[in-house]
Parts: structure tokens; sequence; C-alpha cells
């Protein structure tokens, strides 16, 4: 049975050595579980009765542990994409905001990542001396690129976490449309009862803010990886969505779990997905074109009146007919 009990450290009286080598270990014993629960879900079931059900496992991971290493999971896989040619200004808006509760801590736990990273590239030029010269040349622009990594996340390790920023991030939605040409969300709203919008406003509000609430990338399925959600866990809601720009990001659909598990939800979340992405090429396409970008600030304005209106049917008229 692996160690559950994760260290709880004060930010306040800790150095920076140590608390990243507490996330580490944290992080160490994180995994350690999650593979555990993996190993027992495969398990037959009649070997699961007799010794422990794999729920008694998830239930010794922290709820707050398995969120934190979600978010994690997602920054790192922005900062993935990152090259030696992104700019600065362009990493950082890859990274939390200022005014994210646990902002210092993710920042830790990715510079954690990059020395992980920078450990393991200098391990490998002084173990193996028969390198080819193409082979020490990737090495030394990955080098370059984790320290040009670490040098925007020091920035940020020197800013103080902030309520509110002088320039608050406000990133830019594109609306996904269906197989006929609709926008998905939008119908989706239609049906939600009107109970779940503060719910839905507060999930789209940490997309465009870049806060990500509850943030979770799709790991697991081959035909829904590499996708995002944000997600209410109290009330069930999420929003399923995918970055397509430094600042600009696909919303592929919204619902209430309840609702899509009720009508198959693996089956329906790979439909909709497997939709977004044959949309994906003329999407990009579109990024510069000045009329498709208005079109769907008109959209966004019409997301935001149906989210704020208190009855549906009362938001009408701003619609515009797909091309």
């Amino acid at each position: 049975m692996p160690d559950t009990s994760f260290e709880i450290v004060n930010l306040e009286n800790i150095t920076e050595d140590k608390l990243l080598k507490a996330l580490d270990n944290n992080r160490k014993k994180a995994h350690a579980l999650k593979q555990k629960l993996k190993e027992l879900q495969k398990t037959p079931k009649k070997i699961k009765s007799s010794t422990f059900h794999s729920s008694a496992i998830e239930e010794t991971i922290p709820k707050e542990e398995n969120i934190f290493e979600n978010e994690i999971d997602f920054y790192l896989n922005n900062l993935n994409s990152v090259t030696l040619n992104t700019s600065e200004e362009d990493i950082m808006h890859l990274l939390p905001p200022r005014r994210k509760g646990n902002y210092q801590e993710i920042v830790l736990r990715l510079k954690l990542e990059c020395n992980k990273t920078l450990r393991e590239l200098r391990e490998i030029t002084e173990e193996e001396k028969d390198l080819k010269l193409e082979d020490l040349d990737s090495i030394q622009n990955r080098v370059k690129l984790e320290r040009k990594k670490l040098t925007v996340l020091n920035q940020l390790l020197l800013l103080q976490p902030i309520e509110k920023e002088e320039t608050p991030i406000k990133n830019h939605f594109v609306f996904v449309p269906t197989s006929g040409g609709n926008i998905r969300v939008l119908d989706e709203i239609d049906n939600v009862p009107t109970e779940f919008y503060p719910s839905f406003t507060a999930l789209f509000q940490s997309i465009q803010d870049g806060t990500f609430k509850g943030v979770k990338r799709f790991t697991s399925n081959v035909k829904i990886a590499g996708i995002s959600e944000v997600r209410d866990v109290a009330n069930k809601t999420r929003v399923v969505f995918d970055r397509i720009g430094p600042d600009t990001y696909a919303i592929i659909t919204a619902f209430t779990k309840n609702v899509m598990q009720s009508h198959g939800y693996n089956e329906q979340l790979e439909r909709k997905i497997g939709n977004y992405r044959k949309w994906l090429p003329r999407i990009k396409e579109n990024l510069k074109n000045p009329e498709f970008l208005k079109e769907q600030e008109l959209y966004e304005q019409e997301l935001w009146n149906k989210l704020n209106s208190s009855e549906k049917g009362q938001t009408g008229g701003l619609r515009c007919k797909k091309k």
C-alpha cells in the first residue's frame, strides 16, 4: 500500500528549495496512488471484492491533491508547446494569472519540472559519451528552451499574488458549430435549467480570465486526448474547450454531467470532440479573418445574454446565420 501522507507546507516559513522538494515528494506519492488505483481497476471483480475496492485507494488521495495535479498537467502541457521563438509575453500568457489562488504553488511546481528536465539532460550528456552531433545540438536546444521557461517562471515568482490585476487576461472564444452549422454551446445552454446558469457563467469566465476553474485535460481515451474541460464539481457542470492560439480557445460543448451520463457520457463526448476536429482546420484558417472574428464576438455576446437572463427565450436576435 503506497504511503498516503501528503506533506503540508507553510509558504511563509519555507525556502524555495525545501518547497520544491516537498512538491516533488507529494507528486511522487500522488502518482504512486494513481498507479495503484489503475492496477485495482484492472483486477477481476472477485479478487477486488475479496481484498479492498479501488475506491478506497481513490479516497486516500485528497481531492485538493487531485485538482492540483490536474492543474499542473494542464499548465505543463501549455509549457510543452513553447519553442525558442516563443516570446516571453506569450509564455506568460500560458501560465496562471496572479489572481489565481494557488498561483505561486503552480509556478513553483512548474519550475520543479523544468529543473528535473535539465537534470535529466545533463545526465544524458555525462553518461552517453558517443552522442552524435545532431543529438548534442538537440539536447543543447532543449537546455536553452528549459532555461528560457525558467527565466519566465522566476520572473513570476518575484511577483506577489493579487486579487485584481491592472491589465487582466481576456482570452478570446471561438464557438464550434455542429455538423449542421448551428453553434452547439448556444443550443445546449437553451436546454439547461436556469438554476445552472451561474455555475456555467463562472466556468466560461474562468476560461476567459485564465484561471480555469477545476481544469482537467483528457488523457486516457485516445479519441478525446489533449482536449480540456473546466468543472464545477458541486453543480456537476462542465465546459469542454481546446486552446488553438496563445489567447484563443475553441468552445466545444457545455453540459451537466448528470444529463450526459444518462445519454452515454463517453460516446457523446467522443462524437462532439470528433466533430470539433473536423471543423478545426477551417476554424484555424479563419483566425485572422475580421468577419469571422466579429461573428465570434456576437456569439459570445449572445452566450453572456443567455446566461444573464432569468428566463429562457428573452435573449434572441443576436444569432448569426452560419456561412
